[in-house]
């Protein structure tokens, strides 16, 4: 019989997954476009180990603001509530 896994390593390994696949949209979004360059050139000039305009300064910049426009429309349900519906005093409250 399998005994299942504590709660916050299922937490820990479900971030780390998100983070691998972060990681994997940022790269395939650098790398892919009207000139398609290869993934290892993309991830030496983001790791600084080669010099490339085309991602330092043009492409890396998109998908970074791509990125963190998606993360505030992800936060956005939870910095508002949403509004409270309110009532007609006038009508009853059940269907007619």
């Amino acid at each position: 019989m399998t005994q299942a896994l504590p709660l916050a390593l299922k937490r820990s390994l479900v971030f780390l997954w998100l983070v691998f696949l972060l990681l994997l949209a940022l790269v395939l979004g650098v790398a892919l476009g009207a000139v398609s360059l290869p993934v290892g050139e993309v991830v030496s000039a983001l790791l600084g180990l080669k010099e490339n305009p085309i991602v330092t300064e043009m492409r890396l910049p998109r998908v970074l603001g791509g990125m963190l426009a998606g993360a505030a429309l992800g936060a956005r349900p939870l910095t508002s509530p949403a509004p409270a519906k309110e009532q007609d005093s006038r009508q009853p409250n059940g269907p007619l």
